[in-house]
Protein backbone atom coordinates (compact mmCIF):
# COMPACT_ATOMS: atom_id res chain seq x y z
CA UNK A 1 0.00 0.00 0.00
CA UNK A 2 1.61 3.46 -1.12
CA UNK A 3 0.46 6.72 -0.02
CA UNK A 4 0.17 10.13 -2.21
CA UNK A 5 -0.78 13.61 -0.54
CA UNK A 6 -1.84 15.42 -3.70
CA UNK A 7 -1.76 19.25 -3.75
CA UNK A 8 -4.27 20.83 -6.13
CA UNK A 9 -3.34 24.39 -7.33
CA UNK A 10 -3.89 26.22 -10.37
CA UNK A 11 -2.77 30.07 -11.21
CA UNK A 12 -6.62 30.84 -12.59
CA UNK A 13 -8.37 31.08 -9.31
CA UNK A 14 -11.29 33.29 -10.13
CA UNK A 15 -11.46 34.44 -6.92
CA UNK A 16 -7.55 35.40 -6.52
CA UNK A 17 -5.81 34.88 -9.48
CA UNK A 18 -2.02 33.36 -8.99
CA UNK A 19 -2.57 32.83 -5.30
CA UNK A 20 -0.43 29.38 -5.87
CA UNK A 21 2.67 31.72 -6.36
CA UNK A 22 2.21 34.45 -4.10
CA UNK A 23 5.19 35.03 -1.50
CA UNK A 24 5.17 33.99 2.17
CA UNK A 25 8.55 33.93 3.90
CA UNK A 26 10.46 33.89 0.75
CA UNK A 27 8.50 31.02 -0.56
CA UNK A 28 5.69 30.58 -2.96
CA UNK A 29 2.25 29.85 -1.03
CA UNK A 30 2.48 26.25 -2.80
CA UNK A 31 6.16 25.47 -2.12
CA UNK A 32 5.84 25.99 1.84
CA UNK A 33 2.25 23.81 2.01
CA UNK A 34 4.63 21.25 0.19
CA UNK A 35 7.42 21.82 2.66
CA UNK A 36 5.23 22.15 5.64
CA UNK A 37 3.58 18.46 4.66
CA UNK A 38 6.27 16.62 2.93
CA UNK A 39 8.03 13.35 4.77
CA UNK A 40 9.36 10.25 3.50
CA UNK A 41 6.67 8.30 4.44
CA UNK A 42 4.32 8.97 1.53
CA UNK A 43 5.38 11.01 -1.91
CA UNK A 44 3.73 14.49 -2.32
CA UNK A 45 3.05 15.89 -5.66
CA UNK A 46 1.04 19.22 -6.93
CA UNK A 47 -1.61 18.64 -9.34
CA UNK A 48 -2.03 21.62 -11.77
CA UNK A 49 -3.19 22.01 -15.02
CA UNK A 50 -1.89 21.71 -19.06
CA UNK A 51 -3.58 25.17 -19.35
CA UNK A 52 -1.15 27.44 -20.07
CA UNK A 53 -2.00 29.75 -17.45
CA UNK A 54 0.28 28.00 -15.63
CA UNK A 55 3.09 27.40 -17.42
CA UNK A 56 4.94 30.22 -14.83
CA UNK A 57 3.95 28.06 -12.14
CA UNK A 58 5.25 24.85 -13.56
CA UNK A 59 8.27 27.03 -14.37
CA UNK A 60 9.11 27.40 -11.05
CA UNK A 61 7.99 24.44 -9.73
CA UNK A 62 10.55 22.84 -11.76
CA UNK A 63 13.51 25.35 -10.73
CA UNK A 64 12.70 24.27 -6.64
CA UNK A 65 12.60 20.36 -7.45
CA UNK A 66 8.90 19.78 -6.53
CA UNK A 67 7.31 17.03 -8.23
CA UNK A 68 4.10 18.29 -10.23
CA UNK A 69 1.50 16.72 -12.62
CA UNK A 70 -0.31 18.86 -15.83
CA UNK A 71 -3.63 17.93 -15.91
CA UNK A 72 -7.36 18.39 -16.70
CA UNK A 73 -7.76 22.30 -16.01
CA UNK A 74 -11.53 22.07 -14.48
CA UNK A 75 -12.16 18.94 -14.44
CA UNK A 76 -10.33 18.45 -11.19
CA UNK A 77 -11.01 14.89 -10.63
CA UNK A 78 -9.71 14.15 -13.87
CA UNK A 79 -6.41 15.00 -12.54
CA UNK A 80 -6.28 12.70 -9.46
CA UNK A 81 -7.84 9.87 -12.04
CA UNK A 82 -4.48 10.26 -13.90
CA UNK A 83 -1.67 11.74 -12.19
CA UNK A 84 -0.09 8.30 -12.50
CA UNK A 85 0.16 5.17 -14.43
CA UNK A 86 0.11 2.94 -12.13
CA UNK A 87 -1.67 3.08 -8.88
CA UNK A 88 -3.20 -0.04 -6.86
CA UNK A 89 -7.03 0.96 -5.69
CA UNK A 90 -5.84 0.30 -1.57
CA UNK A 91 -3.31 2.74 -2.43
CA UNK A 92 -3.93 6.01 0.20
CA UNK A 93 -5.06 9.58 -1.41
CA UNK A 94 -4.80 12.55 0.89
CA UNK A 95 -6.24 15.43 -1.25
CA UNK A 96 -5.05 19.14 0.02
CA UNK A 97 -5.42 22.41 -1.55
CA UNK A 98 -2.99 24.70 -1.95
CA UNK A 99 -5.10 27.72 -0.53
CA UNK A 100 -4.95 26.16 2.85
CA UNK A 101 -1.42 26.74 3.79
CA UNK A 102 -1.86 26.16 7.49
CA UNK A 103 -1.77 22.32 7.01
CA UNK A 104 0.98 20.41 8.33
CA UNK A 105 2.48 16.89 8.49
CA UNK A 106 1.10 16.73 12.00
CA UNK A 107 -2.58 16.61 10.22
CA UNK A 108 -1.83 14.34 7.13
CA UNK A 109 -0.17 11.82 9.62
CA UNK A 110 -3.84 12.16 11.72
CA UNK A 111 -5.65 11.52 8.46
CA UNK A 112 -3.64 8.30 7.28
CA UNK A 113 -3.39 6.50 10.57
CA UNK A 114 -7.52 6.92 11.41
CA UNK A 115 -7.94 5.83 7.82
CA UNK A 116 -5.91 2.58 8.65
CA UNK A 117 -7.09 2.04 11.60
CA UNK A 118 -10.92 2.11 10.99
CA UNK A 119 -10.41 0.44 7.47
CA UNK A 120 -12.55 3.55 6.25
CA UNK A 121 -12.77 4.12 1.94
CA UNK A 122 -13.25 7.49 3.13
CA UNK A 123 -12.73 10.11 6.48
CA UNK A 124 -11.73 14.00 6.70
CA UNK A 125 -10.82 16.65 8.40
CA UNK A 126 -12.49 19.81 8.24
CA UNK A 127 -14.86 22.33 10.57
CA UNK A 128 -18.10 21.00 9.34
CA UNK A 129 -18.73 19.09 12.31
CA UNK A 130 -15.88 21.00 14.21
CA UNK A 131 -14.86 24.07 15.61
CA UNK A 132 -12.01 24.33 13.18
CA UNK A 133 -11.33 27.80 10.88
CA UNK A 134 -12.56 27.22 7.39
CA UNK A 135 -9.28 26.35 6.08
CA UNK A 136 -8.27 23.63 7.82
CA UNK A 137 -8.95 20.56 5.20
CA UNK A 138 -7.64 17.49 4.80
CA UNK A 139 -9.10 14.36 2.71
CA UNK A 140 -7.83 10.25 3.36
CA UNK A 141 -9.72 8.02 0.92
CA UNK A 142 -8.78 5.15 -1.09
CA UNK A 143 -7.77 5.18 -4.79
CA UNK A 144 -10.06 2.56 -5.53
CA UNK A 145 -12.85 4.56 -3.46
CA UNK A 146 -12.56 7.70 -6.13
CA UNK A 147 -13.01 4.84 -9.04
CA UNK A 148 -16.20 4.53 -7.91
CA UNK A 149 -17.50 7.50 -7.23
CA UNK A 150 -16.59 8.76 -10.66
CA UNK A 151 -19.21 11.17 -12.07
CA UNK A 152 -19.81 12.85 -15.03
CA UNK A 153 -21.64 16.28 -12.58
CA UNK A 154 -20.21 19.60 -12.84
CA UNK A 155 -19.82 19.86 -8.84
CA UNK A 156 -17.58 16.44 -8.69
CA UNK A 157 -15.78 17.20 -11.92
CA UNK A 158 -14.45 20.76 -10.05
CA UNK A 159 -14.59 19.50 -6.45
CA UNK A 160 -13.24 15.77 -6.62
CA UNK A 161 -15.03 14.28 -3.60
CA UNK A 162 -18.60 16.23 -3.81
CA UNK A 163 -20.61 13.03 -3.57
CA UNK A 164 -18.51 11.53 -0.86
CA UNK A 165 -20.89 10.31 2.25
CA UNK A 166 -19.27 13.75 4.35
CA UNK A 167 -21.47 12.92 7.45
CA UNK A 168 -20.18 12.71 10.95
CA UNK A 169 -19.05 9.29 11.09
CA UNK A 170 -16.47 10.45 8.53
CA UNK A 171 -15.51 13.28 10.59
CA UNK A 172 -12.06 13.26 11.97
CA UNK A 173 -11.90 14.38 15.80
CA UNK A 174 -9.28 17.06 16.94
CA UNK A 175 -8.26 17.83 20.32
CA UNK A 176 -7.67 21.21 21.71
CA UNK A 177 -9.74 23.33 19.63
CA UNK A 178 -10.76 26.75 20.41
CA UNK A 179 -14.34 27.31 20.20
CA UNK A 180 -13.59 30.67 19.04
CA UNK A 181 -12.14 29.20 15.76
CA UNK A 182 -15.25 28.10 13.97
CA UNK A 183 -16.17 31.62 12.63
CA UNK A 184 -12.25 32.41 11.28
CA UNK A 185 -11.64 31.85 7.53
CA UNK A 186 -7.74 30.90 7.15
CA UNK A 187 -7.97 29.79 3.14
CA UNK A 188 -6.67 32.01 0.94
CA UNK A 189 -9.61 33.46 -1.18
CA UNK A 190 -8.75 36.56 -1.61
CA UNK A 191 -5.59 39.39 -1.07
CA UNK A 192 -7.21 40.40 3.04
CA UNK A 193 -7.22 36.85 3.82
CA UNK A 194 -3.47 36.34 1.98
CA UNK A 195 -2.64 39.31 3.66
CA UNK A 196 -3.38 37.93 7.24
CA UNK A 197 -2.32 34.64 6.68
CA UNK A 198 1.20 36.23 5.40
CA UNK A 199 1.34 39.03 8.94
CA UNK A 200 0.61 35.43 10.85
CA UNK A 201 3.58 33.38 9.31
CA UNK A 202 5.93 36.60 10.07
CA UNK A 203 4.85 36.11 13.14
CA UNK A 204 7.45 32.63 13.51
CA UNK A 205 10.83 31.78 12.35
CA UNK A 206 9.93 28.79 11.84
CA UNK A 207 7.40 28.52 8.97
CA UNK A 208 7.74 25.20 7.29
CA UNK A 209 7.47 23.66 11.19
CA UNK A 210 5.19 25.61 12.86
CA UNK A 211 2.31 23.10 14.20
CA UNK A 212 -1.09 24.02 12.69
CA UNK A 213 -3.02 24.96 16.20
CA UNK A 214 -0.41 27.62 16.70
CA UNK A 215 -0.66 29.18 13.35
CA UNK A 216 -4.72 29.05 14.00
CA UNK A 217 -3.96 30.80 17.63
CA UNK A 218 -1.69 33.71 16.09
CA UNK A 219 -4.28 33.91 13.38
CA UNK A 220 -7.29 34.56 15.69
CA UNK A 221 -5.26 37.51 16.87
CA UNK A 222 -4.37 39.47 13.60
CA UNK A 223 -7.94 38.69 12.26
CA UNK A 224 -9.51 40.49 15.06
CA UNK A 225 -7.25 43.40 14.64
CA UNK A 226 -6.72 43.65 11.01
CA UNK A 227 -8.60 46.23 9.08
CA UNK A 228 -9.87 45.02 5.83
CA UNK A 229 -9.53 46.34 2.49
CA UNK A 230 -12.16 46.95 0.26
CA UNK A 231 -11.58 44.99 -3.20
CA UNK A 232 -13.98 44.26 -6.60
CA UNK A 233 -13.79 41.25 -7.87
CA UNK A 234 -10.29 40.99 -9.60
CA UNK A 235 -9.85 40.22 -13.06
CA UNK A 236 -6.51 39.68 -14.86
CA UNK A 237 -6.77 40.65 -19.05
CA UNK A 238 -4.01 40.25 -21.65
CA UNK A 239 -4.91 41.68 -24.94
CA UNK A 240 -2.54 42.06 -28.06
CA UNK A 241 -2.94 45.81 -28.47
CA UNK A 242 -4.90 45.64 -31.66
CA UNK A 243 -7.62 44.12 -29.83
CA UNK A 244 -7.84 46.79 -27.12
CA UNK A 245 -11.29 48.85 -26.80
CA UNK A 246 -11.25 52.30 -27.34
CA UNK A 247 -12.16 52.81 -23.93
CA UNK A 248 -9.86 50.49 -22.31
CA UNK A 249 -6.91 52.68 -24.49
CA UNK A 250 -8.23 55.65 -22.65
CA UNK A 251 -8.27 53.79 -19.09
CA UNK A 252 -4.72 53.18 -19.73
CA UNK A 253 -3.88 56.38 -20.53
CA UNK A 254 -5.50 57.65 -17.28
CA UNK A 255 -4.02 55.66 -15.33
CA UNK A 256 -0.31 56.19 -16.70
CA UNK A 257 -0.68 59.84 -15.85
CA UNK A 258 -0.50 58.89 -12.18
CA UNK A 259 3.11 58.19 -12.79
CA UNK A 260 3.88 60.48 -16.05
CA UNK A 261 2.51 64.37 -15.11
CA UNK A 262 1.01 64.53 -19.10
CA UNK A 263 -2.12 65.61 -20.00
CA UNK A 264 -4.64 62.87 -21.17
CA UNK A 265 -4.07 64.10 -24.67
CA UNK A 266 -0.18 64.16 -24.67
CA UNK A 267 -0.75 60.48 -23.08
CA UNK A 268 -3.05 59.13 -26.12
CA UNK A 269 -0.73 60.81 -28.71
CA UNK A 270 2.41 58.68 -27.04
CA UNK A 271 -0.01 55.69 -26.86
CA UNK A 272 -0.91 55.44 -30.51
CA UNK A 273 2.98 56.40 -31.47
CA UNK A 274 4.19 53.29 -30.00
CA UNK A 275 1.76 51.76 -30.91
CA UNK A 276 2.28 48.34 -32.22
CA UNK A 277 -0.34 45.66 -33.48
CA UNK A 278 0.75 42.26 -31.57
CA UNK A 279 2.02 43.80 -28.21
CA UNK A 280 0.68 42.14 -25.36
CA UNK A 281 -1.29 44.44 -23.08
CA UNK A 282 -1.50 43.04 -19.27
CA UNK A 283 -4.29 44.18 -16.98
CA UNK A 284 -5.64 44.08 -13.73
CA UNK A 285 -9.33 45.57 -13.35
CA UNK A 286 -11.19 45.30 -9.56
CA UNK A 287 -14.98 45.38 -10.92
CA UNK A 288 -14.30 48.14 -13.88
CA UNK A 289 -11.53 50.05 -13.16
CA UNK A 290 -8.10 49.57 -13.96
CA UNK A 291 -5.62 49.29 -11.13
CA UNK A 292 -2.40 47.91 -12.66
CA UNK A 293 -1.18 47.42 -16.32
CA UNK A 294 2.03 46.79 -18.46
CA UNK A 295 2.90 45.89 -21.81
CA UNK A 296 4.81 43.34 -23.47
CA UNK A 297 6.38 44.99 -26.43
CA UNK A 298 7.63 42.55 -29.68
CA UNK A 299 11.28 43.89 -30.90
CA UNK A 300 13.79 42.76 -33.26
CA UNK A 301 17.77 42.68 -32.83
CA UNK A 302 19.51 41.05 -35.29
CA UNK A 303 16.70 39.52 -37.03
CA UNK A 304 16.13 37.99 -33.88
CA UNK A 305 12.82 38.38 -32.01
CA UNK A 306 12.59 39.27 -28.27
CA UNK A 307 10.14 40.84 -25.99
CA UNK A 308 10.33 44.05 -24.17
CA UNK A 309 8.75 44.83 -20.82
CA UNK A 310 7.02 48.48 -20.66
CA UNK A 311 5.46 50.84 -18.53
CA UNK A 312 5.15 49.09 -14.94
CA UNK A 313 2.31 50.63 -13.33
CA UNK A 314 -0.52 50.20 -10.30
CA UNK A 315 -2.79 51.96 -8.99
CA UNK A 316 -1.76 54.65 -6.45
CA UNK A 317 -5.29 53.78 -4.03
CA UNK A 318 -4.26 49.72 -4.47
CA UNK A 319 -0.62 50.04 -4.38
CA UNK A 320 1.26 47.68 -1.58
CA UNK A 321 -1.34 44.85 -1.74
CA UNK A 322 0.22 42.67 -3.12
CA UNK A 323 -1.20 43.33 -6.83
CA UNK A 324 2.65 44.07 -8.15
CA UNK A 325 3.56 40.74 -7.51
CA UNK A 326 0.36 39.62 -9.34
CA UNK A 327 1.24 41.74 -12.28
CA UNK A 328 4.43 40.46 -12.30
CA UNK A 329 3.34 36.44 -12.75
CA UNK A 330 0.78 37.62 -15.33
CA UNK A 331 3.91 38.91 -17.19
CA UNK A 332 6.61 35.92 -17.00
CA UNK A 333 3.31 33.34 -17.27
CA UNK A 334 2.87 35.12 -20.81
CA UNK A 335 6.71 35.85 -21.71
CA UNK A 336 7.06 31.58 -20.89
CA UNK A 337 3.87 31.31 -23.10
CA UNK A 338 5.80 32.97 -26.12
CA UNK A 339 8.82 31.27 -26.07
CA UNK A 340 11.02 34.33 -26.45
CA UNK A 341 13.41 36.13 -23.81
CA UNK A 342 12.38 39.29 -21.87
CA UNK A 343 14.33 42.60 -21.39
CA UNK A 344 13.86 45.39 -19.30
CA UNK A 345 15.14 48.63 -18.07
CA UNK A 346 14.72 49.49 -14.61
CA UNK A 347 16.01 52.29 -12.14
CA UNK A 348 18.60 50.98 -9.95
CA UNK A 349 16.78 50.75 -6.65
CA UNK A 350 13.85 48.58 -8.24
CA UNK A 351 16.31 45.15 -9.53
CA UNK A 352 15.84 43.70 -6.68
CA UNK A 353 12.04 43.50 -7.16
CA UNK A 354 12.69 41.82 -10.28
CA UNK A 355 14.93 39.69 -9.10
CA UNK A 356 11.99 38.23 -6.80
CA UNK A 357 10.88 36.95 -9.96
CA UNK A 358 13.26 35.25 -11.75
CA UNK A 359 14.95 38.11 -13.71
CA UNK A 360 18.66 38.53 -13.53
CA UNK A 361 21.14 40.72 -14.68
CA UNK A 362 21.56 41.52 -18.72
CA UNK A 363 25.53 41.25 -18.86
CA UNK A 364 26.24 42.29 -22.05
CA UNK A 365 28.82 45.09 -22.09
CA UNK A 366 27.56 48.55 -22.53
CA UNK A 367 23.71 47.92 -20.95
CA UNK A 368 23.99 49.06 -17.71
CA UNK A 369 24.15 52.98 -17.60
CA UNK A 370 23.69 56.34 -16.01
CA UNK A 371 21.18 58.45 -16.75
CA UNK A 372 20.39 61.68 -16.28
CA UNK A 373 19.26 60.96 -13.00
CA UNK A 374 19.74 57.49 -12.07
CA UNK A 375 21.52 54.46 -12.68
CA UNK A 376 19.56 52.29 -14.71
CA UNK A 377 19.82 48.71 -14.62
CA UNK A 378 18.76 46.30 -17.34
CA UNK A 379 17.29 42.49 -16.75
CA UNK A 380 16.37 39.56 -18.88
CA UNK A 381 13.85 36.55 -18.40
CA UNK A 382 13.11 33.56 -20.25
CA UNK A 383 16.52 33.58 -21.79
CA UNK A 384 17.87 29.73 -22.91
CA UNK A 385 21.13 30.89 -24.34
Amino acid sequence: MKIFVLIQARSSSKRLPFKSLLSLDNFISTELLYKRIKSKNYKSIILTSKDKSDNYFCYLLKEKKIPFHRGHLNNVQKRFLTFKNKINNDDIIIRLTADNIFIDRILVKKAIIELRKNNKKYLFISNKFSDLPYGISVEAFKFGHLKEMKSDKKKDKEHVTYSFDKTINNSIYLNSIDKNWKNLNCSIDDLNTFNKVKKTFAKFNNPTSIRWDQLCLKYKNINNNYKNFKFEKLKLISKRSKDLKTAEILKICKLKRQEWKYNLNSQLKHFYKNFNRNDICNMIFSGTTLIGYTVLRYKKDKNKLFLLLDTFIIHRSFRKNNLGEILMMLNNNEIISSKLPCVLQCKNNLKLFYKKYNWKKYSENGLNYKGKNFFYYQMIFNNKK
